[in-house]
């Protein structure tokens, strides 16, 4: 996005507040520079930066779900309560990780020149990392 923040959007089989488990649905929200709070995180531009995500997976059929997201350390979204497989999907389990970089599109976010960005370092944990320090 133009003010260098990170959005998430997560595709789930019913979301919070919505009372429907035939269909999949978005939900988008942006990382803050603080849990709660409203200014949005931003890349440190000419930088390596850590993106952080931690999925919890709900009990089948009850939406105790979370995701967890950190950018350079600092947790800035928190989505609890959500259902990310449902009562007939019980034995559904994470196995594979997809990442994508969207800029803006034909929206108002779209860049006004080429746009480069490299990843480097996937890991996947059953713990907590934390950024790195070399």
């Amino acid at each position: 996005q133009k003010d260098k923040g990170l959005s998430d959007y997560l595709y789930v089989p019913n979301p919070v507040g919505v009372s429907s488990s035939t269909s999949y649905f978005g939900k988008s929200s942006r990382v803050k520079t603080v849990l709660g709070g409203s200014v949005n995180a931003q890349f440190t531009v000419g930088a390596w930066n850590t993106v952080e995500q931690r999925i919890k997976l709900n009990t089948p059929g009850v939406g105790d779900g979370i995701e967890e997201i950190w950018l350079n350390g600092v947790l800035g979204l928190r989505r609890t309560g959500v259902t990310f497989r449902s009562s007939t999907r019980a034995a559904l389990k994470i196995n594979q990780v997809y990442v994508s970089y969207f800029y803006g599109g034909g929206s108002a976010d779209a860049p006004e020149s080429d746009q480069y960005v490299y990843f480097d370092d996937f890991v996947i944990s059953s713990a907590y990392i934390g950024p790195r320090t070399d």
